[in-house]
């Protein structure tokens, strides 16, 4: 939590601030400046402990962390613009300069991020980004509101969209809203961490062998993609080789806020860069630093 803060403190722009929503007995780290710490009486939603299915475990998610974000929301005026930060994510330190000089009719998504996979050790650029990580959108709250509705409004509609990014890219386009992509890489995935919700999707034994099972398939599954991948690599010569590189310094002022995260130091070749992988060979058109 202290490098994720780090990372949304390392914002160039001004203008914004950060809640942290947790129970009160919460141990957390010093709170940077800009943030302010909201102590909920709630426990966990019962539903995560009685879900006998994965829809269920999920729908209970969405419930838990709806509830807390909601805890923040309610101090939210209708003109702001919302962003879910998961606690072992990164966001760029450009996202705060983004919103105050562009119209946010209903949000953005990050459609260019990296994805860091903790437990393979490796980095992989993706421009799919929303439809993976929860820390991809930045949404009107006059939007999320809806007409005729307070902020203050406690409804499930709400609560399922604030813990729920999926559902809120949904509405957006059955009401015709789509939302824009923001034309930088955005944020940063933490895969497989130790505290990751991805790691605890099984509400019960049978669940928990099943998702351990799915989990080696799609090892495997990536293991022949990578194979695949190095065999067409050398079909994609035209893609500029700064691309399967970033500079460690230029990532640590871009997304860490300037500290240092030793697990992906160690990550970085003789020349202090970190590798990308591309399980699907390179991904043409990513861009590495914010277009103007």
């Amino acid at each position: 939590m202290k490098q994720t803060f780090a990372s949304i403190s390392g914002q160039r722009g001004s203008g914004w601030k950060a809640w942290v929503v947790g129970h009160r007995s919460q141990s957390l780290p010093d709170l940077p400046e800009n943030f302010e710490f909201i102590s909920v009486d709630f426990g966990p939603e019962p539903l995560l402990f009685s879900a006998k299915t994965r829809a269920e475990h999920h729908h209970a998610v969405r419930l838990d962390k709806g509830r807390r974000v909601f805890a923040a929301f309610r101090g939210m005026k209708r003109s702001d613009v919302l962003m879910v930060v998961d606690d072992d994510d990164f966001i760029s330190s450009h996202l705060a300069d983004f919103v105050s000089s562009n119209e946010i009719q209903s949000g953005y998504h990050i459609k260019f991020g990296y994805i860091w996979d903790v437990e393979k050790n490796v980095i992989l650029p993706s421009n799919d980004f929303h439809s993976l990580c929860g820390t991809s959108l930045l949404t009107s709250v006059d939007y999320l509101c809806g007409q005729g509705m307070g902020i203050t409004c406690d409804n499930e509609r709400l609560i399922t969209e604030l813990g729920s990014h999926i559902s809120v890219v949904q509405r957006a386009l059955r009401e015709k809203l789509p939302f824009r992509s923001i034309p930088f890489p955005g944020a940063v995935y933490r895969s497989g961490s130790l505290n990751s919700d991805s790691k605890n999707v099984a509400a019960t034994k049978q669940g928990a062998s099943q998702a351990a099972a799915k989990r080696v398939g799609k090892l495997k599954q990536l293991e022949r993609d990578l194979r695949r991948a190095k065999r067409k690599l050398e079909v994609f010569t035209s893609i500029e080789s700064s691309q399967r590189k970033i500079p460690y310094q230029e990532f640590e002022a871009d997304f860490l806020g300037g500290i240092t995260v030793p697990e992906l130091k160690m990550l970085c070749d003789f020349k202090k860069r970190l590798p990308l992988s591309f399980p699907n060979g390179p991904i043409a058109g990513f861009p590495r630093r914010r277009q103007a």
